[in-house]
């Protein structure tokens, strides 16, 4: 009886290890087949390597740089603290110069003079009198209506020049952020975006290497012996007061359509916020 229980089952699992043996005859047979096959056609899998970038250090209390490629698609390439809200000086100058464009028709051409010193010496009172030609208060509301249009929800203007307020008693803070123009890196680059798409010449107008003509001759000098060694150069703005300290936007363009956006805030003196801006651009090893 167990015999005949035996031989049914194993007559019942013949099949099966058939199609076992079959299976494997036909791995074997493709896998010789793969090894016989001249070594090049022979598919292999590689794993790029990347270089890695080492840590950048950079003495600021907030930077940013991005770049956009030609088909307007964006890449963060470094971030320290850009969404920290800051001071930003006469980086101010640039929605300054928006709105005067936007509004371009309550200005004439010898008016418009005076955004040239606005943007080339950095010039205060010429910000001053382009914001009085429309009404100095309608004009800074013209500003925060702008920022609130751009969605930059971290930044307000109280002057058009980006000056600190004139009580020296004042200190920034989270209890005094309303005494200063405030924004942060990120919401710069935004700013910053919206004028290469919409007025362009505010950069084309802007020179580094001549807006520090109100300081002193020595920094001038050295200030643009750094620049030299930057390529490239689409235009930026700098920016200092005593509480803002060190600002600096840089716009650079390289070989391949390709355009970055650097802002840094908060450098300690006027000669480290184009040093610190250096390393970022060495960083990126353009």
């Amino acid at each position: 009886m167990r015999l005949k229980l035996f031989l049914t089952a194993f007559l019942l699992s013949l099949p099966f290890w058939c199609g076992i043996n079959a299976f494997q005859e036909n791995m074997e047979k493709f896998f010789y087949a793969q090894i016989s096959l001249p070594f090049e056609q022979i598919v292999k899998i590689e794993v790029p390597l990347e270089p890695i970038k080492p840590n950048l250090d950079i003495d600021v209390k907030s930077a940013i740089s991005v770049v956009i490629n030609p088909q307007a698609q964006q890449k963060l390439l470094f971030r320290k603290n850009i969404d920290e809200i800051l001071p930003i000086a006469s980086l101010t100058k640039l929605m300054t110069a928006l709105i005067v464009l936007e509004n371009s028709e309550n200005y004439n051409s010898n008016q418009k003079n005076l955004l040239n010193s606005m943007l080339i010496e950095s010039n205060n009172e010429s910000a001053e009198l382009l914001a009085e030609m429309i009404g100095t208060a309608k004009f800074i509301d013209l500003m925060n209506k702008k920022a609130k249009d751009l969605n930059l929800k971290d930044t307000k203007f109280v002057n058009p020049t980006g000056l600190d307020p004139e009580d020296e008693s004042l200190n920034y803070g989270s209890k005094t952020l309303d005494y200063f123009n405030h924004s942060t890196v990120k919401n710069l680059v935004n700013l910053t975006k919206h004028i290469l798409k919409w007025y362009p010449e505010i950069f084309e107008i802007s020179s580094l290497q001549n807006n520090l003509s109100n300081e002193s001759s020595d920094f001038v000098i050295n200030t643009n012996e750094l620049l030299a060694q930057i390529s490239n150069i689409k235009g930026g703005k700098t920016g200092w007061t005593d509480i803002a300290e060190g600002c600096m936007l840089l716009v650079l363009n390289d070989d391949r359509g390709n355009t970055f956006i650097n802002v840094i805030l908060g450098a300690e003196t006027r000669e480290s916020r184009f040093e610190e801006m250096k390393k970022i651009i060495d960083w990126l090893n353009l």
